[in-house]
């Protein structure tokens, strides 16, 4: 059972996530993982103001996101929520290979 879900789903230059329905909007994820026991944590790769998924993976703050999604990966079962219901065609997969390396 997941523990942990991690939201890396990119925000606009606002910091706000655009285009969403609201049971996926970040307060309802809070509240949903909140009553079933899930830790939540927004953490978003490839904002608009570090010019992308990938820049932001080079930056200090990316590479501080990647030790952590990897240090709570291994203490706990932890699931990645993006934007796209497949991970192959979403952002994600860059933070994937990264942390497969």
């Amino acid at each position: 059972a997941i523990r942990v879900l991690y939201d890396v789903r990119p925000t606009d230059y606002r910091h706000e996530l655009v285009g969403i329905p609201d049971r996926f909007s970040v307060k309802g994820l809070k509240m949903a993982c909140k009553s079933r026991g899930i830790f939540y944590k927004q953490m978003v790769i490839g904002r608009e103001t570090a010019y992308g998924t990938l820049a932001h993976l080079r930056s200090q703050q990316g590479r501080h996101v990647l030790i952590e999604l990897a240090w709570q990966g291994k203490r706990k079962p932890t699931a990645f929520l993006g934007r796209a219901s497949d991970w192959r065609h979403d952002p994600r997969l860059a933070i994937a290979q990264d942390l497969c390396v």
